[in-house]
C-alpha cells in the first residue's frame, strides 16, 4: 500500500489550459513482472482522478504519455483503475484532484502478478 497527502504544498498544474490548478503528486513505479495490474484508490476526497504515464509525466503537456486514467466519478471517495504493465519498465502513477484547493490523504492498493515499487518524484519547477 501507498500513502500520500495532497497539501497546500503540493505540486499544481492548470488542467486543460484553465485558470484553476489542481493539486498532484507523481509517483514513479515499477512492475517485475508483465501483467494486468488493478491500482483501488480510496480516499475522503471526493474529486479524484488517477493517471498513469509511460516514461515521465509533463504538467505542462498532461496528455502526453498517458496510458491510462480514471477517475471518482460517482463521489465515492474510492474508484478503481487497471492497467496492463510491462516488466522493467518506467512508469509514472499521478494522483490528483478535479477541484481548487481540495487536499486530503489517499491510499493506493495494488492487485496483480508482482509487487509495485512506488517512489515518491521530487521535482521543483
Amino acid at each position: 500500500m501507498y500513502l500520500l497527502s495532497l497539501t497546500s504544498n503540493s505540486s499544481t498544474y492548470f488542467q486543460n489550459c484553465s485558470e484553476l490548478y489542481s493539486y498532484y503528486e507523481a509517483i514513479q513505479m515499477n512492475a517485475t513482472i508483465t501483467g494486468y495490474y488493478t491500482f483501488l484508490i480510496n480516499s475522503e476526497m471526493k474529486t479524484m482522478y488517477a493517471y498513469i504515464y509511460t516514461n515521465n509525466f509533463n504538467p505542462f503537456d498532461v496528455t502526453k504519455n498517458m496510458l491510462r486514467h480514471n477517475g471518482d466519478f460517482n463521489n465515492r471517495g474510492q474508484f478503481q483503475l487497471t492497467a496492463a504493465l510491462q516488466a522493467n519498465m518506467k512508469y509514472v502513477f499521478v494522483m490528483t484532484t478535479s477541484a481548487l484547493n481540495v487536499t486530503g490523504n489517499v491510499s493506493i492498493q495494488v492487485s496483480g502478478r508482482s509487487q509495485i515499487d512506488f517512489d515518491r518524484i521530487c521535482e521543483y519547477l
